[in-house]
């Protein structure tokens, strides 16, 4: 009789998951990782391209419709090209300044504002709560240095 080969024991016995399927499996998450990541960080690049694809498209239909008119390609995109910046222009200069003229009256009937809203009876409610009046005394005593830091900084 021969001896038997013993049975092989399970403590021993090679793993199913190779060095390879590790690395692979490592190196897929990180590159996942790194996508997201890029995505991320450019999300202000990809915002701005997209909306400049979209906004070329959509003046491309007045390049196309002046080209159609027989005025060469270079001179319509030139044409097109003023309008848009008249447009904004314009509308710069019709909103601007009512803007700039309510930003002063709300800054100087800030304080106004503030004193009735101070005395509505919502306010009152809150300030029970949660001590509204307090943290807006501390916010107002606070915030010469908060500018003064801001300044600083910039």
């Amino acid at each position: 009789m021969t001896p038997e080969a013993p049975a092989p024991n399970r403590e021993v016995a090679p793993s199913q998951v190779t060095l390879k399927t590790v690395f692979t499996v490592g190196f897929g998450v990180l590159l996942i990782l790194a996508v997201v990541m890029a995505a991320i960080h450019s999300l202000v690049a990809i915002t701005l391209t997209s909306t400049a694809v979209l906004v070329a498209v959509a003046l491309d239909h007045a390049v196309q419709w002046l080209v159609r008119r027989r005025l060469p390609r270079t001179a319509a995109i030139g044409v097109v090209t003023i309008a848009v910046l008249g447009l904004l222009t314009g509308f710069g200069f019709t909103l601007i300044p009512p803007a700039v003229d309510q930003g002063k009256a709300l800054v100087q009937q800030a304080p106004v504002f503030i004193h009735t809203a101070r005395r509505s009876r919502i306010f009152l409610r809150l300030d029970q709560q949660f001590h509204l009046a307090d943290r807006i005394e501390q916010a107002e005593k606070g915030l010469p240095e908060m500018l003064e830091e801001r300044r600083r900084r910039s």
